[in-house]
């Protein structure tokens, strides 16, 4: 499993008992659990916590929402969701770990977005002493309505992890949840003192540093109201004077000179007692707390309410005898160990702390706290922890929700299906059946289609011919777009009905697709004005466009052509970052989703079986390259490579499997027969995607390169990938995403002279002929790359989700850039301050930051939040 903590706990309480309990839990888990990927979502690009975590075996991956977390307030809230929504389905998180609800309220918005997903969602519980306290802390009717909103979000959780039964009591007290998802993990000590040298030297310079005596009382807390300093010292000055006289009082804490004089104003001046007796520290190291820890003769800790106590554990790890309170979870961990007083009764902690300093109690208080303390361990904690996950897994508590099937919304669908020879259409014809479990579904096709011919299996689907679309009819609109003369007919309509229409763009270049409809029309002052739109920079004319689409330009692999469509559309989905990037670079407030090409997953490859139907013999090593056979295939170098090949190796056959573009078939008659390549080269035609799929089995190494690019995916490829197959593939565009160990990747043909090409494809077959261990390596990563990121019901719910997606408004428009930009000029930030920002707020829009240092949309959004603020680098 992946699994995720946000890092808000650490962040806000670094050296405090919530951030030291983190630290030392996510440690532990980490030190026990190889099983599992472990990664911290940090939203406050905190370095400290590369520095902690080095080396283990956990990623912290860092955004940035300002120094004071600014961009994180309510009118950002919609930014900050998408961040972490993004994030989740970026790394594949099963399960995230909110560490800390109260330390920063739009963590709470969290759990809004992860609810009904594939990810679990784990919070983590303190305590609830706001309530318990509340007319001291939630007086201001804000706080408290703000207060019980949020400990309402405790529902939402999977699994809710406390340190006491205490705190998991009083949180069933408030919140109506099932007590059995909440578990409760003991914490550990705050220190780890196994390898701790005690130095004489280090506690006589404190000693002397802080005025302290050879005898003491030590209490380590905070300065608040519910940890009971005013009823300690009233306590303690109760006391007999000879004690008094005998044992300092030493109060770590960290406070200022007005609040000491309250609390020595506090002393009963009948005793003439001097104000030395206590000591107040202030902030002190781990190890000068430790030092003092280790010498005193008493530890008294007599707060009114504590989640957990981590202090008296301290203690006892280091064989202080104990006075504690008999409340909360103080009283569930330190019953039997330590003395119990009642924290609002002068009497009853005067008592407690004259009893514990009777020798023969004070050396029993000792040797019970030794023992009592083997209780509780960060080991224990972790592996508690760890169970949690694992049951997680098992029971799957959050179930994807579904349309209610009486309840479906209607959708339009624009696509051409089988018979017309299009990948789209076999895609489209997919996509809708897995769809139509959510969705009831009018698909409308081009002129030409036979309506007679139902290729659909589900009676929520019916096919019209687009002439008879009305959009007022739908819920939403779906245009699957490519760069064909299949799609033409779709162009009117999406210009002419841009409110709730999805346009899936399967090639970011549609210019081929615009000239074939429209011929040389297509380069009229109508269509320039939108060339222009997508490379402001270059105002062609027409007759430099037409110059350089005839002459197949790498322009237009840098510089796309499609705003004629994606301007008119409310929503886009694209295949590949590659895509999304060069959408956002021309018109950043697109709102462009990623969803992968899919592809069904099975299991039931039989190379064996699948060449016995195709008539390929087993011995012989099978070289395919699958779909129509066009030139931007590399298919002319690919045949040129297999030819070089083929004269030393006997065995060796090349299918193309497909129908060959026009241009290339006398080509291929006078290859085949020039270089005696009879029955070697073959090549399929069309074929029926049952044939195609067991061409795609008995094959040993698949070939799928391209260039020139349009931005497209492969549906071939996909296919390949699921079935286990080694795959060569050009570093190109969307190809370059597929990670280097699930495929054979060569240069981009940009980067390769034409004999430099056919030399290098022809050295990657062979390296892969000779090397069956690193097929058999590139084939399994594959495999399980398609099984994790490309099955046909993921993509299915990824579809559903953007459907259902009502609000299209763009988070990133240009009022909100512009208040950041006031920020940012407001707070004195610097060109790295917003530098980091626009990476963050470029994830927002879909650029990985953790991959890329500085890509397109960071730039833009760098340019644009910037304005005419000149900071300097």
């Amino acid at each position: 499993m992946n699994i995720a903590f946000d890092s808000s706990a650490i962040h806000y309480s670094h050296y405090r008992g919530m951030g030291k309990y983190f630290k030392s839990h996510i440690e532990s888990i980490i030190e026990i659990d190889k099983d599992n990927n472990y990664f911290i979502f940090d939203l406050f690009n905190d370095l400290e916590l590369d520095e902690f975590f080095c080396e283990k075996n956990i990623n912290v991956v860092h955004f940035d929402l300002g120094k004071e977390a600014e961009f994180a307030f309510e009118e950002y809230q919609e930014i900050t969701s998408k961040l972490v929504t993004d994030f989740v389905k970026l790394y594949n998180i099963d399960i995230f770990y909110i560490t800390q609800l109260f330390c920063i309220n739009y963590l709470s918005l969290y759990t809004r977005f992860l609810e009904n997903k594939n990810c679990k969602v784990v919070m983590f519980l303190f305590d609830v002493i706001p309530h318990l306290f509340k007319d001291r802390y939630l007086a201001d009717k804000n706080l408290k309505k703000n207060y019980y909103s949020t400990i309402e979000h405790y529902k939402y959780a999977d699994k809710i992890l406390t340190d006491s039964q205490s705190a998991k009591d009083d949180l069933l007290k408030i919140v109506n949840i099932d007590e059995d998802i909440i578990d409760v993990v003991h914490s550990g000590p705050s220190y780890k003192i196994d390898n701790f040298v005690f130095d004489n030297n280090d506690y006589f310079e404190i000693k002397k540093k802080l005025n302290i005596s050879d005898k003491y009382i030590l209490t380590i807390l905070g300065d608040d109201y519910r940890k009971n300093i005013d009823g300690l010292i009233k306590g303690y000055y109760n006391l007999p004077v000879s004690i008094i006289e005998g044992y300092q009082l030493v109060i770590v804490t960290d406070i200022g000179e007005n609040t000491k004089d309250y609390y020595y104003s506090l002393i009963d001046d009948d005793k003439f007692i001097k104000e030395d007796r206590i000591v107040f520290t202030g902030y002190l190291s781990d190890r000068d707390l430790i030092t003092l820890n280790k010498h005193a003769n008493l530890f008294v800790f007599v707060s009114k309410y504590e989640g957990f106590g981590l202090p008296v554990l301290d203690s006892w790890q280091l064989g202080l005898p104990v006075v504690t309170s008999n409340n909360s979870s103080l009283q569930e961990i330190a019953k039997d160990a330590a003395i119990l007083v009642d924290p609002n009764s002068t009497e009853s902690i005067s008592k407690g702390i004259m009893e514990a300093l009777v020798e023969e109690k004070n050396e029993e208080l000792r040797k019970l706290g030794l023992l009592k303390k083997e209780n509780f361990s960060w080991e224990k904690n972790a592996k508690l922890t760890i169970d949690a996950f694992n049951e997680l897994r098992q029971n799957n508590h959050h179930i994807i929700s579904k349309v209610n099937e009486n309840q479906k919304e209607k959708i339009a669908f624009f696509t051409p299906l089988p018979p017309f020879q299009s990948g789209i259409s076999d895609y489209s014809e997919d996509i809708i059946n897995e769809i139509s479990k959510y969705f009831d579904i009018d698909v409308f096709v081009d002129d030409g289609f036979p309506l007679e011919h139902n290729i659909f299996d589900v009676d929520n689907v019916n096919v019209y011919n687009y002439k008879s679309f009305n959009s007022k009819n739908y819920f939403k609109t779906i245009y699957q777009m490519g760069n064909s003369t299949f799609h033409s007919y779709m162009f009117d309509i999406i210009r002419n009905n841009r409110e709730n229409n999805i346009v899936v763009i399967h090639d970011i270049n549609l210019l081929d697709a615009l000239y074939v409809s429209f011929g040389v029309d297509v380069f009229n002052k109508e269509f320039l004005d939108y060339f222009n739109e997508d490379f402001p920079d270059y105002q062609l004319n027409g007759e430099k466009v037409q110059e350089l689409f005839l002459n197949k330009s790498d322009f237009f692999i840098e510089n796309p052509i499609n705003s004629f469509i994606s301007n008119y559309a409310s929503q886009i989905i694209v295949h590949s970052e590659y895509c999304k990037e060069k959408l956002l670079k021309t018109n950043i407030d697109r709102n462009v989703f990623v969803v992968n090409s899919y592809a069904r997953i099975n299991s039931n490859v039989n190379k064996s079986e699948s060449r016995k139907k195709l008539g390929i013999n087993n011995e012989d090593i099978i070289i395919a390259a699958f779909g129509h056979i066009h030139k931007s295939k590399r298919i002319i170098p690919v045949v040129n490579a297999f030819k070089e090949i083929a004269k030393t190796n006997n065995n060796i056959k090349l299918y193309l499997v497909g129908k060959p573009a026009d241009d290339l078939v006398d080509f291929f008659d006078d290859f085949i027969t020039d270089n005696n390549l009879e029955g070697r080269l073959i090549i399929t035609g069309f074929i029926s995607l049952d044939e195609f799929n067991d061409y795609i089995d008995a094959t040993d190494i698949c070939v799928n390169l391209r260039y020139p690019y349009n931005g497209e995916t492969s549906g071939s490829l996909m296919r390949i990938l699921s079935k286990g197959k080694v795959a060569i593939v050009n570093d190109i565009g969307s190809f370059s995403e597929i990670p280097d160990d699930c495929c054979y990747k060569i240069p981009d043909k940009r980067n390769l002279s034409d004999d430099n090409e056919i030399k290098v494809i022809k050295n990657a077959i062979n390296e892969l002929i000779e090397n069956s261990d690193l097929r058999n390596s590139i084939g399994n990563n594959a495999k399980q790359l398609a099984i994790k990121e490309l099955d046909i019901e993921k993509i299915g719910i990824d579809y559903r989700d953007i459907i259902l997606k009502t609000n299209n408004d763009p988070l990133l428009t240009d009022e909100v850039l512009e208040r950041i930009n006031l920020t940012l000029k407001n707070k004195g930030y610097n060109y790295y301050d917003a530098l980091s920002i626009a990476k963050t707020l470029a994830f927002v829009k879909g650029e990985k930051i953790i991959k890329k240092e500085k890509g397109i949309i960071v730039s833009n959004l760098l340019e644009t939040i910037c304005g005419e603020n000149k900071w300097k680098k």
